[in-house]
């Protein structure tokens, strides 16, 4: 009998199949052949091929902009005629950059919407967002800042489709490009950090680059000059890996500039240098005059006058050459600056004169600049309108349409409305049948239905039987609130921990039990909760029913509505642990007496080196032989070396580490006081550097040795010079090794008479030598000695990264 039903089955099925065919197939005629458009496709090209056109386009983008304009048109008139949405739109891209490069925003906007709705239409999710960013940066600099913003936010909803953490990056980089457009440098900074953290995770180095360079940017619009240079270091390290000459140019010309607010040109002059050499390699000639120009005008304040004319009247004749307005009048502002300094008057007030002349000329040319920003913007307002009024009419044309189309369906149903009456009659009759046996089916179906659902009710009632019984019987303390914080649910134990009964907590307002002191630390993490979407947890206060105090630990687990996103619930785990915060109180006690144990020892030790100076300085007095007290000195020096160590640690936070810069700043001074030689000239330059005791100690001692020997030996006589001291972290670039430790270097230089041939550090030698050989091994450091115009000790020691060797102070 079933297969009987089958068989009928799919008689019915055959005839319904005829009945659709019918209806549909004028329907579908009609949409495929009012539709179909002739499309032509150059048998000559493929896609490939305007991939590896765009490749070779991007080779020119640094230093040859035409050829990549070129280029990147011949690839998007190929794309055009090809199948290619991804091509063409990437095509449009480099089309937009070239546009923008030449301050045509209104046709670089026109062609980064176009690729934008390419990459849509085409579900490419990182192409759609990477168009925004170039609207974005473009929107940025006509000065359209609530279109940047627009799109921002554009973009921050294309991340909800997308999990590549370079797309994060470059919305952040977005972000911090806006936020930095309307100054406003914390929000600029934090949105920096976030995009390079996730321009790493993704092997971004371009874009990380970019990013490093926009901090170091930052940073010197706030006068932090010490960070600017840092990133703008970093930044460089980076082209230099990348191998983008262009951009490591204009980074050494930034580090030129802090560097002249710093006033230290001689380092101005370094990298003003270092950037003409790259720039010349490159060959942009714009910017090779721009270092020609800032080259003089470094020589010029600097005094050397020769070579600041040199490359003033270089870099003129060059810019000349590419007649570029901002260039020359810099550059004869620089002139006239120096004749004024070479007390050539006339020559003076004939270049400020040009000066003023391209001044004027420059100024308008911002003017006409700011006048087509204007223009641009007005265009890209009338093409918004535009859009609006073509999307307008598109909808009514598609209306008129479905309207023909409705119209052409219900004139073939009314033509074929016969003969489906009559097929669907005899259909209807066969379902009949058939739909009385499913019914038939289908109550058995839905008794087996109802019989699972009661089984599973049963497990359900079992599984919340299971639940109240763990909540009912926990220890801790488990609370269920709603979004205002009103309990629905709390254990039982809540009677052990607050000395209420569950029925009077729930009533009760959970900030009315803790703590005020507290209400500060919860709230301030009940926010971070909020704004993190993550559970939270905290350590507070709590006020019993008896009115003592309790410590509490809580685990708070926030729920929010999948569809809206708001706080939906509370989930909250609360455990009493005042034995626990009563334990940690009494071990932090303890520790603080053993410091306070210590700092007395240091105390003791140091007034015993002090005695020991003492009884030292006693013994000077009564001693006839001048060697002896020459040699009594020298132990002074070194008992007082100790000594310093001990004072140190007495007066710092850290008993077991020193400011090592201080430290060997008072040991230089007490060591320069002794001898008082009033003909040699002490110069010091100490980093900051926080250091073992353990290093700290032999460093001291050798730097006693050393300067010792300097003030006694290098000046014999009446002659005079100088005696350098200086302590700085080890430069990485100097060293092909990767090793992670933290080395310094330690000198003691002077320009005296220098050192024996025979010199040697070996124990043959006097006792300063050894005690030097022997701490040098013991710090495991390396000393190299340079016997030419004076000597010349250089220590490079590795520093302890938990004694928090810092940097540049």
């Amino acid at each position: 009998m079933s297969q009987a039903i089958s068989i009928k089955s799919k008689k019915s099925n055959y005839l319904l199949g005829i009945v659709l065919l019918v209806f549909i197939f004028p329907i579908f005629s009609f949409r495929v052949f009012s539709s179909v458009e002739k499309e032509q496709y150059p048998g000559s090209f493929t896609c490939k091929q305007v991939d590896s056109l765009l490749e070779e386009a991007q080779k020119y983008k640094q230093n040859n902009i035409e050829q990549y304009k070129y280029l990147s048109n011949q690839a998007l008139m190929i794309a055009k005629g090809l199948p290619c949405k991804t091509q063409e739109a990437a095509a449009l891209l480099n089309v937009g950059s070239g546009n923008y490069h030449d301050e045509k925003y209104y046709n670089a906007l026109t062609c980064y919407f176009e690729a934008a709705d390419l990459y849509k239409e085409a579900g490419n999710i990182e192409g759609t967002l990477m168009g925004f960013a170039f609207v974005v940066d473009c929107y940025l600099q006509i000065d359209e800042i609530e279109n940047a913003f627009e799109y921002v936010k554009k973009i921050e909803k294309l991340l909800a489709l997308t999990s590549n953490p370079y797309n994060f990056g470059r919305y952040y980089l977005c972000e911090a490009q806006y936020y930095y457009k309307i100054i406003k440098l914390n929000e600029a900074e934090n949105a920096t950090y976030k995009s390079i953290y996730y321009f790493s995770k993704a092997g971004a180095n371009r874009e990380l680059q970019r990013c490093l360079k926009m901090v170091g940017d930052i940073k010197l619009l706030r006068g932090d000059y010490i960070r600017a240079i840092y990133f703008y270091q970093l930044a460089i390290e980076r082209c230099i890996s990348l191998g983008d000459e262009a951009e490591r140019a204009v980074l050494y010309t930034r580090l030129s500039h802090v560097y002249q607010l710093e006033e230290k040109y001689d380092l101005v002059l370094k990298y003003n240098f270092m950037a003409l050499g790259v720039r010349e390699k490159v060959g942009t000639k714009e910017l090779l005059v721009s270092s020609l120009i800032n080259i003089g005008g470094t020589f010029m304040r600097l005094g050397i006058y020769d070579s600041a004319f040199y490359y003033l009247n270089k870099g003129i004749k060059t810019a000349k050459n590419i007649n570029r307005t901002i260039l020359l009048e810099h550059a004869y502002l620089e002139l006239s600056r120096f004749y004024t300094a070479t007390g050539n008057s006339k020559l003076a007030l004939e270049n400020y004169i040009n000066y003023s002349i391209y001044h004027r000329k420059l100024i308008e040319d911002q003017n006409d600049k700011e006048i087509r920003k204007l223009e641009d913007s007005r265009k890209i307002r009338e093409a918004e309108i535009r859009n609006e009024l073509l999307k307008k009419e598109n909808e009514l044309q598609r209306l008129h349409y479905r309207t023909s189309m409705i119209q052409t369906i219900m004139l073939e149903m009314m033509l074929l409305f016969t003969t489906a009456i009559v097929i669907l009659i005899y259909i209807l009759r066969k379902q009949a049948v058939t739909s009385r046996l499913n019914l038939i089916a289908l109550n058995k179906q839905l008794e087996t239905d109802i019989e699972e659902r009661q089984r599973a009710e049963a497990k359900l009632r079992e599984s919340e039987q299971l639940f109240r019984f763990l909540a009912e019987h926990s220890v801790d303390v488990i609370t269920h609130m709603d979004k205002n914080l009103s309990r629905k649910y709390i254990s039982p134990s809540c009677k052990t921990v607050f000395g209420y009964e569950p029925h009077e907590l729930l009533n009760k307002s959970p900030m009315s039990l803790i703590d005020p002191r507290d209400h500060d630390l919860v709230n301030s993490v009940a926010q971070t909760m909020k704004n993190t979407r993550a559970p939270g947890n905290l350590l507070y206060r709590i006020i019993a029913k008896d009115g003592t105090i309790k410590w509490v630990d809580v685990t708070i687990n926030p729920i929010f509505d999948p569809d809206t996103g708001e706080l939906k619930e509370l989930l909250s785990t609360l455990r009493d642990v005042s034995e626990r915060v009563l334990h940690e109180e009494a071990i932090a006690q303890n520790a603080r007496q053993k410091e306070i144990l210590l700092r007395e020892i240091h105390t003791r030790v140091k007034n015993n080196f002090a005695v020991l100076i003492s009884l030292m300085d006693l013994q000077k007095e009564s001693a006839e032989d001048p060697g002896l007290s020459l040699s009594l000195t020298d132990l002074q020096l070194r008992v007082r070396t100790m000594s310093l160590v001990h004072e140190q640690l007495y007066i710092s936070e850290n008993i077991r580490s020193v400011q090592l810069h201080q430290y060997l700043s008072t040991l230089v001074n007490i060591i320069s006081n002794a001898y008082e030689k009033e003909r040699i000239t002490l110069q010091t330059d100490f980093r900051e550097c926080l250091c073992d005791i353990e290093m700290a100690l032999p460093l001291g001692l050798i730097v006693n040795e050393l300067l010792t020997n300097a003030f006694k030996y290098a000046f014999p006589g009446n002659t005079s010079g100088t005696v350098q001291v200086s302590l700085e972290p080890f430069s990485r670039a100097e060293s092909q090794a990767e090793e992670e430790e933290d080395l310094w270097v330690l000198k003691v230089c002077d320009d005296g008479i220098g050192l024996p041939e025979f010199f040697t550090t070996e124990p043959t030698q006097g006792m300063g030598s050894q005690i030097v050989r022997i701490l040098v091994n013991q710090i495991e450091a390396k000393l190299t000695v340079v016997n030419r115009h004076g000597a010349c000790f250089t220590l490079v020691f590795p520093n302890s990264r938990e004694a928090g060797g810092t940097g540049n102070s």
